[in-house]
């Protein structure tokens, strides 16, 4: 039976409430574990709902689960389809959402929906443009690598390196300046018994410091002290230097800046050459897939940092291998499929 005719035989047993489903999903289930999913599912029940939506059918079962309030009734969403590979067909319980309940949420759902709320967005029988940022691409089975960035070259990869420690360096000065107006402030604060003095000195102070305009807009109208409590601290002023960055920038020397960006650009260009010297052949397991790659880094939650164009090799016992060729250097992950908690711990796929 064509892939095509099995999945409008399951539709129409389905729809009819007809036990011939059931039969049918049994026979050509893709393991034990999705047989049982979709039997959980409640395909025969009259209060399940079922649409066919491009290559998926969908059903929206109705359960109970218990609250403090006794047992009440909520939806869940099964996406029934084959699968490319095996030709078998597979059955997807999705994370509850709030959406779910809506009565109308079958009618509004189209194929890409259901995609995004699987967790990927193109298939890779599908690929047949370049890897785009972004791309949420299913491999094999359950298994999703995801693109985020798609550099031209290795020297972009530094470039961007470089922007990224330049801000994060910007902002540790930018909080070095506003501690020392914070204590600055408090030694005012403590050198002055009468406090109405000590807080005009402040309000002074500050006005010179952040500027007249700056001042009038973040400070004038806050209660800066209550009674013996001050309540400016070096995270308001961080804030201020943040919003206004005129008032950092005519703090520090244009020098101190630069020299600041040199030291962060020979420290990335020697961590990249040490990065590529280090780089080899990894293999990553996630559920029961196999992953082949060449990457400087071993992998903290599934990322990767690919410095040359290659080929992914994924191995899997029941999908084969499939080769993925990534073009030119890049970041990317791998997870699996959004799937329902309770079905979480149970990797078949």
């Amino acid at each position: 039976m064509d892939n095509l005719k099995l999945l409008n035989n399951l539709y129409k047993h389905i729809k009819d409430k007809n036990r011939a489903a059931i039969k049918l999903f049994k026979e050509n289930a893709l393991s034990e574990e999705h047989y049982r999913r979709f039997a959980r599912a409640h395909p025969l029940s009259y209060k399940t709902r079922v649409r066919r939506i491009g290559e998926y059918i969908v059903l929206r079962p109705v359960y109970r689960h218990y609250t403090k309030a006794g047992w009440r009734p909520h939806h869940g969403i099964c996406i029934i389809a084959i699968d490319d590979t095996t030709n078998k067909l597979f059955c997807h319980p999705l994370p509850w959402r709030s959406e779910f309940e809506e009565d109308s949420f079958l009618e509004g759902l189209t194929e890409q929906k259901i995609r995004e709320l699987m967790g990927f967005t193109i298939d890779f029988r599908e690929l047949n443009r370049p890897l785009r940022e972004g791309d949420k691409i299913r491999v094999q089975g359950d298994l999703v690598m995801i693109i985020y960035r798609i550099y031209k070259g290795v020297d972009e990869i530094c470039e961007e390196e470089v922007i990224n420690r330049y801000k994060t360096a910007l902002s540790d000065l930018k909080y070095e300046i506003a501690s020392k107006i914070e204590k600055k402030i408090k030694e005012i604060w403590n050198n002055n018994e009468n406090k109405e003095n000590a807080m005009k000195k402040i309000r002074s102070y500050l006005k010179d410091e952040l500027g007249e305009e700056a001042y009038n807009k973040y400070i004038k109208r806050q209660r800066l002290r209550y009674k013996n409590e001050l309540y400016i601290t070096a995270p308001l002023i961080y804030r201020i230097l943040y919003n206004v960055p005129d008032i950092f920038f005519r703090k520090v020397d244009k020098k101190t800046l630069e020299k600041i960006r040199e030291e962060i650009k020979k420290k990335v260009k020697k961590e990249i050459e040490e990065e590529i010297k280090i780089e080899k052949e990894r293999t990553i397991y996630i559920g029961n897939h196999v992953i082949t790659l060449i990457s400087p880094n071993t992998p903290y939650d599934n990322n990767f940092l690919l410095l040359h164009s290659q080929k992914i090799i994924f191995k899997h016992r029941e999908h084969g291998t499939l080769t993925l060729e990534v073009p030119s250097p890049a970041r990317i992950s791998f997870r699996l499929l959004d799937i329902h908690p309770m079905y979480r711990s149970r990797n078949i796929d």
